[in-house]
This record gives C-alpha cells, structure tokens and sequence, in this order.
C-alpha cells in the first residue's frame, strides 16, 4: 500500500502562527511607549502651564512697582555696574548675578504657590542705564519640573 501526501496543505503552520504573534507583540510595546511618552508630555505641559500662570500673577506684582521699589533691587550687588565697556557681556563673567539660584536670588514672593518655588535676580543698568533686567524663575517640586524656567523682563526708569 503507497500512501500520498499532499504538502500544499491549507492553513498556517505553528511557527508562522508564532511569527505573527511576535510580530503583534513588538508593534504593541511601541504604540504602549508611544503613550506613556505622551502621557509624561502631556503632564509636563499642564505643570508649565500651571508655573506659568503662577508666574504671570507674580509679573503683575511686580509690573505695578515703581522703579526704584526695593522688590527691584540688587540685593548682593553682583548685577550692578559689572560692564564697564559696555559690550553687554558682564566683566566679571557672571552674568550680572542673573543666574543666581533660589538660595542667593534677589528676590522672592512672600508666598510660593503649592508644589512651586518662584524668585528672581535683577542686574542693575543692564542692558543700558536706566533699565533693569530681572530674570523670573519658576522651578516645581517635582522631578517634571526640576529645572527652573526662565522668565525675562526689563524695567525701564521712563519718568
């Protein structure tokens, strides 16, 4: 007795069958980090959002000062008169003392909003006399927003 088999049989064998699972596997691992990758932006964008308008009431505080109100004052001194040429880069090459951080910032709110820290540093007769720079930071207490943002004005002595 001489039995044929047929090879071209209909169907899939089991490593395609494994093949396809692997390949579906792959395909959702990338659409789930595509999610959580969008997911951690969209909470770091609520949080700018958040420290910004924080920072925007702190602004209208201070915009409404005159310009020679302590809030804007040179606290330690290391934004004051520091361009003796006048080529806009700090002699000392510090900055104006604008990059302080909140320890040694020139100034800082009486109340920090929840969950946020805001202060800011002020150069005296920078960028030209009769103007000061402040620098505006805004840094969370998280690790989304452990960098400080910087927020930068100038106010002017028009009289």
């Amino acid at each position: 007795m001489n039995t044929q088999y047929n090879l071209s049989q209909d169907g899939f064998t089991l490593i395609e069958v494994m093949i396809a699972i692997a390949l579906l596997v792959f395909g959702i691992l990338g659409l789930y980090t595509m999610q959580v990758t969008a997911v951690e932006s969209n909470v770091r964008a609520n949080l700018i959002s958040t420290a910004s308008n924080a920072n925007a009431g702190q602004v209208e505080l201070l915009v409404a000062q005159k310009y020679r109100d302590a809030v804007f004052e040179d606290v330690d001194g290391n934004g004051t008169d520091k361009d003796k040429d006048w080529d806009g880069i700090d002699d000392t090459g510090n900055n104006f003392g604008l990059d302080d951080d909140f320890a040694n910032a020139d100034g800082k709110p009486n109340t920090q909003p929840d969950g946020y820290q805001i202060y800011w540093n002020v150069a005296v007769d920078h960028p030209a006399p009769n103007l000061k720079t402040i620098y505006m930071y805004i840094q969370g207490d998280n690790r989304m927003m452990a960098t400080p943002i910087r927020f930068v004005y100038i106010k002017d002595d028009i009289k």
